[in-house]
């Protein structure tokens, strides 16, 4: 009996070239089908795949591949039969109508190259037949085995490919030769023995040897079967290279192996589980560490107690869901020590296996503990550089800044980062830093500097630190390291203090020259004394007329000249008795005008400027006129031809900042002059005295100290402005009275005409020529004098005499008592006793003593100043 499809192939529905297909229908094993193309219309089947599937035949109901298949691989199978595809896995509706998967190769059908029509559909493909050379190649030439149809005489009928490429010859070649000629162990009468045999059972497998064209020799081995083609047996044999074949196992094996050395080498713990979290492998290095060797299809929570294993089994659990899992776990190890890892899940698939959970875990325990420490230190860095003062910064090769602590200059430090200092230091600024800092990068030796560094208000403030290269792992230097402090404060505080040591040491010199001229001044004005008085008394003696006369007025003058300039002495050493008045500047400056006008010369101009309403001064006002004078004479010396000399006054506000005076309101008097100027050297030496830019015999270097010095006595200050060919201008701040001017009273003097030669005046004075002429003076004046040399004398003489006593004058200064002390003594038996002091010392000293200006007469005095000063104090009421 036959089946539906042996019937369809016998019946002629092929074409009659084809018998080689029929022959394949009826003997292969293979499950094959013929269908239609492109609809996929099955035409055929092979009894095997007929039993698999179901009816095929044409009379059966049409069934094409789609409808034979899953729905959802319909569209795998358009692509099939569309040549998308030439191989694939299907499944495939068995006849029970269950579903079986099946590899489907499905082999294109061409005739004289024709469009094809049709194609053989082959499931399970393992071996495949052909009788036809076209069918043969179009079915089996890219199978990876040789096929080779051979004959009853061992002669080869048909090869594919993989033959040829399996043995080293061309198809040409092999269609000539015969199976001894590739098997050197077979004889011919072996193979026909062999071929009698195989016709009695299906098939038969065996192993064997080929021989390549090289010579070379390889294992084989050959499943053979006889199939019927055209009324003749032949042997149809499939070659499987056996080297070929076992090289997979072999590289399976292999990396078997070295997924076993790695496993067993990994500093890391690996591990495999089940969906349901049995454990299934784990790694030497986990089992040694946890000391986990009874783990095999153990769960997790077994393994792990508590929380930590509850935690692990969740997070194996998402990472089966979810894919890729990164987690930390904490485990304690076979000593007892608490160890952190890093752990990576994810989930394993293995085809036609049940999906798995690997995971790899890195002991991290170390890393934290040193990420730990380092963020210790790191905040331990980060409070010290928040708190401290200094400014630390690193800059690289190139000297852009990399690091920045503090940052300077008011500057925040996104505006240094990346930056070289040209890009917000001045020119200047960025010039002198780079040249050090490229010294350093080449020496490699520290740096020790204090600079100046302008900030963007263009103030300048002052930093003092270190540049320390920065070295890399090599040792080689690759940066900078800079650690800076704003000492501006002590800058400005060194300046202060050198400041007010030069003005000590200034001042000390001024002391030492002020006590020098207070003695000076006292022996010279007792000369000048003696020399006034007794040239006084020798014009009184002479012809008005006559030529001694002149020679006593010029000796009169010239000592006259000197006084005054003791006087200057004593002005520069602020030593002279002075009378403060509250005054209006502008009356006493403008009193002196005619006589500076005289003094500068009808070549130069006087201007003088004087503010409408300006406040009262409280200051002597023959300093006014000797400043006056002082200034007038200097600004003279500095022009040259015709030239100005501008006198102006102002009320001015200063703020603390000017002069080295406090803040408050001032009184201004400027000279401003168009003479040649002062150089910064000379603005500097100014006012130290006997200094002069004069030639020799034209000053004495003590005109603008003594201004100074007056000006300092009375609490004001100075400020010269002055450049070469420009001209200058003084101008002296004076502190504002609290009242107003003071009103000049009448001098109350009343003589009798009985006063002259009714009185008697005690005279005391240590120098024996001054108490001898001025014993002449008062004498002349018609006074009953008493001289005496000393106190003591002067005691005993008061003692002797039995009237009274009307006037002491006494020289104030004396060994042994001062004036002050024997008045003090005489008043007490001579109550109504009054007094004139006369002194060539210095106020200072006087004034310590008590001595007021009002009973004083300074040496070197004129006749006419002791007659008149003498009348003036027995003349009070």
């Amino acid at each position: 009996m036959t089946t539906n499809s042996e019937a369809s192939l016998a019946g002629g529905s092929v074409s009659p070239d084809s018998a080689f297909e029929c022959a394949l229908f009826s003997q292969t094993t293979l499950r094959v089908a013929r269908v239609e193309l492109p609809s996929g219309r099955f035409q055929r089947a092979n009894p095997r795949c007929a039993d698999w599937l179901g009816d095929l035949s044409p009379s059966s109901p049409e069934r094409t591949l789609e409808q034979a298949v899953h729905p959802d691989d319909a569209a795998v199978v358009r692509a099939l039969l569309a040549g998308e595809a030439a191989q694939t896995l299907l499944r495939l509706q068995l006849r029970h109508g269950a579903f079986e998967a099946a590899a489907v190769t499905l082999h294109r059908l061409t005739a004289d190259g024709a469009r094809p029509a049709a194609a053989l559909l082959v499931c399970e493909p393992r071996y495949q037949t052909c009788a036809d050379e076209r069918l043969f190649h179009t079915l089996v030439e890219q199978i990876a085995d040789g096929f080779e149809l051979i004959d009853e005489d061992g002669r080869l009928l048909a090869v594919n490919q993989a033959t040829c490429t399996m043995l080293g010859y061309s198809r040409e070649q092999l269609l000539t030769m015969s199976v001894a000629d590739i098997d050197p162990t077979l004889e011919l009468d072996a193979y026909r023995t062999g071929f009698a045999r195989l016709r009695e059972q299906p098939e038969a497998t065996f192993e064997s040897t080929h021989r390549r064209a090289d010579g070379s020799e390889f294992a084989v081995e050959i499943r053979a079967r006889v199939v019927e083609i055209e009324g003749r047996q032949r042997i149809l044999a499939c070659v499987c290279d056996v080297a070929a074949r076992r090289a997979p196992d072999e590289a399976l094996r292999a990396s078997v192996a070295r997924f076993e050395a790695f496993m067993a080498n990994l500093p890391a713990a690996a591990f495999i589980k089940t969906a349901d979290g049995r454990t299934v492998f784990v790694n030497h290095y986990l089992e040694d560490l946890l000391g986990m060797h009874q783990w095999r299809d153990r769960l997790t929570t077994e393994l792990i107690a508590g929380d930590v294993g509850e935690r692990m089994a969740a997070d194996d659990l998402l990472a089966l869901r979810s894919g890729p899992l990164e987690v930390e776990e904490s485990m304690v190890d076979t000593l007892g020590v608490e160890r952190t890892f890093r752990t990576v899940k994810f989930p394993i698939t293995v085809a036609d296996g049940p999906v798995l959970l690997g995971g790899v875990s890195v002991d991290i325990t170390d890393r934290i503990r040193a990420e730990a420490a380092l963020h210790s230190s790191e905040e331990r860095l980060r409070v010290i550089a928040t708190h401290t003062p200094d400014h630390i910064f690193v800059q690289d090769q190139d000297l852009r800044y990399t690091f920045i602590v503090n940052p300077p200059l008011g500057l925040p430090a996104e505006a240094i980062l990346g930056q070289l200092d040209s890009d917000f230091l001045t020119p200047d600024d960025a010039a002198r830093l780079t040249a050090v800092k490229r010294e350093l990068l080449a020496s490699g030796q520290p740096y020790h500097l204090e600079t100046p560094l302008a900030n963007a208000a263009g103030d300048v403030e002052y930093f003092a630190g270190t540049y320390v290269p920065k070295r890399n792992q090599d040792g080689e230097v690759d940066g900078l390291i800079g650690y800076f402090r704003n000492v501006t404060e002590r800058v400005r505080a060194d300046a202060e203090r050198e400041r007010l040591r030069e003005q000590l040491a200034q001042a000390q010199k001024l002391e030492s020259v002020g006590r020098l001229a207070g003695g000076v001044a006292h022996d010279f004005n007792n000369m000048l004394q003696v020399i006034l008085g007794n040239a006084a008394l020798a014009a009184d003696a002479v012809m008005p007329d006559g030529p001694v006369a002149g020679y006593l007025q010029e000796i009169r003058l010239s000592a006259e000249r000197s006084a005054e300039l003791t006087r200057q002495l004593l002005a520069f050493a602020r030593r002279q008795m002075i009378v403060p008045k509250v005054i209006d500047l502008n009356d006493t400056v403008a009193s002196t005008l005619n006589m500076l006008a005289r003094l500068i010369g009808e070549n130069i101009e006087l201007v003088w400027r004087p503010d409408a309403d300006i406040r009262p001064v409280e200051l002597d006002p023959n300093q006014v006129s000797q400043v006056l004078i002082n200034l007038c004479v200097n600004a003279r010396d500095a022009i040259d031809g015709d030239g100005r000399i501008e006198l102006a006054t102002r009320n001015v506000q200063l703020t603390g900042e000017q002069a080295d005076l406090p803040a408050g309101d001032y009184v201004m008097l400027a000279v401003t002059d168009t003479g040649s100027g002062m150089s910064e050297t000379t603005r500097q030496h100014l006012f130290e005295p006997f200094y002069t830019t004069k030639d020799v015999g034209r000053g004495t270097g003590l005109g603008l100290a003594t201004v100074f010095g007056i000006v300092k006595q009375n609490g004001g200050g100075i400020e010269v402005e002055s450049d070469l060919g420009r001209g200058s201008s003084l101008r002296l701040y004076l502190p504002c009275a609290n009242r107003a001017a003071d009103t000049e009273p009448a001098p109350d003097v009343r003589r009798r005409p009985d006063a002259v030669g009714h009185h008697t005046v005690l005279l005391v004075e240590d120098e024996q020529q001054i108490l001898s002429l001025a014993r002449r003076i008062l004498e002349h004046e018609g006074y009953r004098v008493l001289a005496a040399l000393s106190p003591s004398e002067a005691l005993v003489a008061a003692d002797g005499h039995d009237g009274p006593i009307h006037l002491l004058v006494t020289d104030v200064v004396m060994p042994g008592m001062d004036g002050v002390q024997l008045r003090a003594m005489l008043a007490r038996t001579r109550p109504e006793l009054r007094c004139l002091y006369i002194s060539g010392h210095d106020a200072e000293l006087l004034s310590h003593r008590g001595v007021g200006d009002d009973d004083f007469l300074r040496k070197p005095f004129s006749l006419d100043a002791l007659a008149d000063r003498v009348r003036t104090i027995l003349g009070r009421r």
